[in-house]
């Protein structure tokens, strides 16, 4: 009887996966693992570097989620601020050019 005729092939095949899978598994956890801390290094070294250029620091200067955060805020209500002055500036201009017209 031939090597490929023997119905036990099949039964080996199943065997070899039982014993590979596990294995396989280990690794992939292993290299996700390693792909996930790599991603966090990254992504501490680009908010490092991102907030320092929104804050104008040198890139020396470390700055904290919480630093960062405060000068958003401010960076926010400068912004609000501006748009309501230009906002005021409209509806004057509005109004000064109506009264012109009449």
């Amino acid at each position: 009887m031939a090597d490929e005729d023997n119905p036990r092939n099949g039964y080996r095949v199943v065997e070899w996966f039982r014993f590979v899978t596990p294995v396989l598994v280990t690794v992939a956890i292993t290299m996700v693992g390693s792909l996930k801390s790599d991603v966090k290094d990254i992504d501490n070294k680009m908010f490092a570097h991102l907030t320092n250029d929104e804050i104008h620091a040198t890139r020396s200067t470390i700055v904290t989620k919480a630093e960062f955060d405060l000068a958003y805020e401010v960076r926010e209500r400068q912004f609000q601020s501006l748009t309501k002055t230009m906002e005021d500036l409209r509806i004057d201009l509005k109004e000064l050019i109506r009264e012109m017209r009449k």
